[in-house]
């Protein structure tokens, strides 16, 4: 999900140099003119503060959704809950090619620690494609809250509501071990709606499998009779 909405965006500081009042609810990917930085602060850092702990998928700085956005690489340092650095050194992400809006500095969740809980990000804009202080600055940071839990209780509701007298797994234990955790990670918790699913899946199967043994019962019962 969109981690940078408009109450975050209400908390994202910059340095060296502070933003006017209320200025930085323009990071939001949403903002038709982002933010613009004064042309002796070419390099800002940009402070993003989650309120809950959240694993970040990517993070992006778009050239497509603003007038004149020109921001071509940029690093970040990911914290912690702990307020410690996860990542020793800054990671860098690719370079936005000059003359392709639609290809944006980017990290994804191959290059950046995507199942650690993340509670803070500093961005430093590294470079920009004219040289110039960035300006048009929105942040796309896609990031999954640790108790994002409601598919995987409607999952599991789902396979309870309709239990079959001839499955195996009990509904009591299905419960018990699919009920959502607060301290379970967005990937597992994926893992355990995978889970579900395919039970979900073999109990269809075995319903399909024992209507069409009771239809074929039934047609040999009628023939038998018919033979009489």
């Amino acid at each position: 999900m969109q981690a940078v909405d408009e109450t975050v965006s209400k908390q994202i500081t910059v340095t060296p140099n502070e933003l006017p009042k209320g200025e930085n609810i323009e990071f939001q990917v949403t903002s038709t003119r982002g933010v613009s930085f004064p042309k002796d602060d070419r390099t800002p850092t940009i402070v993003v503060q989650f309120g809950t702990p959240a694993e970040v998928q990517s993070v992006t700085i778009p050239r497509d959704k603003t007038p004149n956005a020109n921001v071509q690489q940029f690093e970040v340092t990911f914290y912690g809950p702990d307020g410690e650095k996860i990542n020793d050194k800054p990671i860098l992400s690719n370079s936005s090619p000059k003359d392709d809006t639609k290809k944006p500095a980017r990290l994804d969740s191959t290059q950046i620690p995507s199942t650690t809980p993340v509670s803070r990000l500093e961005i430093t804009i590294v470079r920009t494609t004219d040289g110039e202080s960035p300006k048009g600055v929105v942040l796309d940071i896609q990031a999954c809250t640790e108790m994002t839990t409601g598919e995987c209780s409607f999952l599991t509701l789902t396979l309870i509501s309709h239990p079959h007298p001839h499955f195996s797994p009990s509904p009591s234990f299905l419960m018990s071990y699919y009920h959502p955790h607060p301290h379970l990670s967005c990937k597992m918790i994926d893992l355990l709606i995978l889970q579900v699913q395919l039970v979900v899946a073999q109990q269809q199967a075995f319903q399909q499998e024992e209507h069409n043994r009771q239809q074929h019962q039934a047609q040999q019962e009628l023939l038998h009779r018919m033979e009489q």
